[in-house]
């Protein structure tokens, strides 16, 4: 709990951003990797073609192996898809806004609930079965649905509801190395403007005075209490489970005043549910009174003082990394570097100005400029002088 230097803070931070990318280059590279043994156990047309429907950015892949041969027509179809897709979040955005505005919390957390389970089920059944492929193990179909089935309900349950904190991390991280693998087979120039499209939407949605981002967290404020929260998936970087560490201080602080106070037990006392029976609540120890408590000079650090990051936020810097590494190892290394120094300075930002900022524009826009840059100035020109044998 006296690990609270923004040093600590920002590590916290940085570093399941770092593994998720690793993961996903990972996933894009694992895919084009030929099988140790020579041939496949799933290689049949049929199962390649549904592995594709299922894995791929609505079916997108199967379309993109038809027009390969064809650049233009792959290119216009990237394009529809692209735009449908941030027309999608768009209308998606304000569809919850209006769910959350009226109340229905429940129906949004039911709803990120089934998408968390399709996509955990769907995406890692079908990398499990192409690292079956990689590795030629045969595993029957039965045995497939099995292990997915347990993965995506283990997933939510780690999600939505309790597990241990590195159990919760570790889906997270997991989950939007997966969304990012989605993307794979839209073209890189497509890729460059949908992240530039998503970017510039992202600073509308949270700095704009009417963005629904902004509205949903003073709609959030102006309630306040406990229960009212917008339920999303988000990375809280806080390694600790904070209302398991609230039981135990009410718990201390009962046991304390009902020792220093003998005469507390005549009082009227209101009572809350702590795991081992029914303490009284500490005054003014509720959920909100908590959640904005701010770093004091003893070192106390409460939950709002650990950095939140939305899992999309995740999903984007893996996209656009693991989609550089498509090209060459040095371009993928400066999109890495350029995304994480992007992500530091946002970091940076939110520690000063304590407020909701755009997680996406400095890293995509700096990852966007490295990857061109790699491309047409820096690769072009290291590949020069390797066939030339000459060095400085």
């Amino acid at each position: 709990m006296r690990h609270n230097g923004k040093q600590y803070l920002l590590t916290l931070a940085i570093y399941p951003v770092l593994i998720s990318i690793l993961l996903a280059t990972l996933w894009f590279s694992f895919v084009q990797w030929e099988p140790i043994c020579g041939n496949s156990n799933f290689s049949s047309a049929e199962t390649e073609e549904t592995l594709e429907a299922l894995s791929s950015f609505g079916g997108f892949g199967n379309l993109a192996k038809q027009l390969k041969d064809q650049p233009r027509e792959l290119l216009f179809a990237s394009l529809i898809a692209v735009i449908s897709f941030l027309v999608s979040v768009i209308l998606i955005t304000f569809a919850l806004l209006c769910l959350y505005r009226h109340g229905l919390e429940q129906f949004i957390r039911y709803w990120m609930t089934v998408s968390t389970a399709v996509v955990l089920c769907l995406i890692g059944g079908t990398l499990l079965i192409r690292l079956c492929q990689f590795l030629c193990i045969p595993l029957d179909w039965l045995s497939v649905c099995f292990m997915s089935w347990n993965f995506s309900v283990g997933g939510v349950v780690a999600i939505f509801y309790y597990a241990p904190r590195w159990m919760y991390h570790g889906y997270l991280i997991v989950m939007a190395s997966l969304l990012s693998w989605l993307f794979r087979d839209f073209p890189r120039l497509v890729v460059g403007l949908l992240l530039a499209g998503l970017a510039t939407w992202d600073i509308y949605a949270v700095l704009s005075p009417r963005g629904p981002l902004r509205d949903m967290v003073e709609i959030a404020h102006e309630r306040g209490g406990q229960g009212t929260e917008f339920p999303s998936l988000v990375y809280d970087t806080c390694p600790f489970d904070m209302h398991f560490i609230r039981q135990i201080e009410q718990r201390e602080h009962f046991d304390s005043s009902r020792r220093n106070s003998p005469s507390s037990s005549e009082q009227p006392e209101e009572t809350c549910l702590i795991e081992e029976g029914s303490y009284p609540c500490a005054p003014g120890s509720n959920a909100t009174r908590e959640e904005n408590t701010v770093e004091n000079e003893s070192g106390t650090v409460a939950n709002n003082r650990y950095i939140k990051i939305g899992l999309g936020d995740f999903v984007f810097y893996c996209l656009l990394v693991a989609k550089s590494s498509e090209s060459n190892m040095l371009t993928w290394f400066f999109c890495l570097c350029s995304v994480i120094v992007g992500f530091f300075w946002t970091l940076v930002l939110l520690l000063g100005y304590r407020k909701a900022l755009p997680a996406l524009p400095i890293s995509i826009f700096l990852g966007l400029l490295a990857y061109w840059i790699s491309m047409l100035v820096t690769y072009p020109f290291s590949k020069h002088f390797i066939s030339t044998t000459l060095f400085l």
